[in-house]
């Protein structure tokens, strides 16, 4: 086992919707200066918890908090938390690089009862190292006990892989691609349960209240925590592939209500006190529209506009169905429901030199009641 760094992650305590700007508390990755900073947010002030590199991936469960930081290029360390007591469960060297996405840390680690499972990529001086018949990513399975590791390369076509926890079991997928697929643990392979096949691609709903929205020329997924599926198509628009049954819905409950023809930019999920919600953030000129469905029944439950500075990849939901983001133009993290938009903190006061993009809301409080980002 690696010696343990300065790197401790806490848990958050959170007051509820109708608390007073005091009560609020959060747990932040803040960018400067090519690291990241381990931040505690408390009431109106900031404080640095640990300095990590800006290389990262992170995760969560009930008990255990998870994140995989970039050691040189062929290893990474896992530093698994107690999530209650902040003790130290173990720290242990991964093969690879973090698959963290471009824009910064992302939430790729799925934490269950005895194992982490992650995505690294494999590098060499001359570039990401792979043959023709694998990709250069490995997916990882780290026993929380001893650390031993069980190492399988991705299928050939999830070439920007996505992890996502649906109740302890990893499902990955392809940003950009057609494929979703479940970690089986009694075999020790990717089960395959969406394909090209089981695509309509297709803007099928017509009518006023539905309209087109503009094509992203891009298609990504959102898997909820109770595992339906949803899909961003190439044409733009956002559709159920699977229910939590794992069945298809019917041809007149697939496609989710856009409030706005803007491109999708983001889609995003949530456990709500009321059930399972999506999240769409699109562009439309010179600033964003958020917008928060309910997953069965497809209805907006609210909607707000946002200014064209939120950075995509730091909005987090909270339970009660609010939102938390950075905004990259004052390097702030502000709270929007339906009713109100408020500043919660400046980034700066924990770092003079901070970056517009990159910066990530971890967690809220409760711990469990965030939604998946990126």
């Amino acid at each position: 086992m690696l010696a343990m760094n300065k790197l401790v992650l806490c848990s958050i305590l959170l007051g509820s919707a109708s608390a007073s700007l005091a009560a609020e508390e959060a747990l932040l990755l803040v960018s400067s200066e090519g690291r990241y900073i381990v931040t505690r947010a408390e009431g109106s002030g900031l404080s640095e918890v640990a300095t990590t590199t800006n290389r990262a991936t992170f995760g969560e469960s009930n008990k255990l908090f998870a994140m995989l930081t970039l050691r040189d290029r062929d290893a990474s360390i896992l530093h698994i938390y107690d999530r209650d007591t902040l003790r130290s469960l173990g720290s242990w060297e991964v093969p690879g690089q973090p698959a963290s996405q471009l824009s910064g840390g992302s939430r790729d680690i799925v934490v269950a009862d005895r194992f982490a499972y992650m995505v690294t990529i494999r590098y060499s001086a001359e570039g990401p190292r792979a043959g023709p018949a694998i990709t250069p990513f490995d997916f990882h399975r780290i026993a929380l006990t001893d650390g031993s590791t069980t190492t399988l390369p991705l299928p050939l076509e999830c070439a920007n892989p996505r992890l996502v926890d649906v109740r302890g079991v990893p499902y990955l997928y392809s940003w950009g691609g057609d494929s979703v697929w479940s970690f089986e643990e009694s075999t020790g392979k990717f089960l395959q349960i969406v394909s090209k096949d089981d695509l309509d691609e297709s803007f099928t709903v017509t009518g006023s209240t539905i309209p087109q929205p503009a094509m992203p020329a891009y298609s990504d997924y959102r898997v909820l925590p109770d595992g339906a599926i949803f899909r961003l198509s190439r044409q733009g628009t956002v559709k159920q592939v699977l229910q939590s049954d794992m069945r298809a819905p019917s041809a007149a409950r697939q496609t989710l209500t856009l409030p706005s023809r803007g491109k999708v930019v983001r889609l995003y999920s949530a456990t709500l006190s009321s059930g399972q919600a999506i999240g769409v953030l699109q562009q439309l000129p010179g600033e964003m529209l958020f917008s928060l469905s309910d997953a069965v029944s497809k209805v907006v439950l609210w909607k707000r506009k946002l200014p064209q500075s939120v950075d995509p990849d730091s909005l987090l939901i909270g339970r009660d169905g609010s939102i938390y983001y950075v905004d990259s133009d004052s390097t702030s993290v502000f709270k929007a429901s339906v009713d109100r938009v408020e500043r919660l903190w400046n980034l700066t006061d924990v770092a003079k030199q901070v970056s517009g993009y990159g910066n990530r809301i971890v967690a809220v409080t409760p711990m469990g009641s965030s939604a998946h980002v990126n």
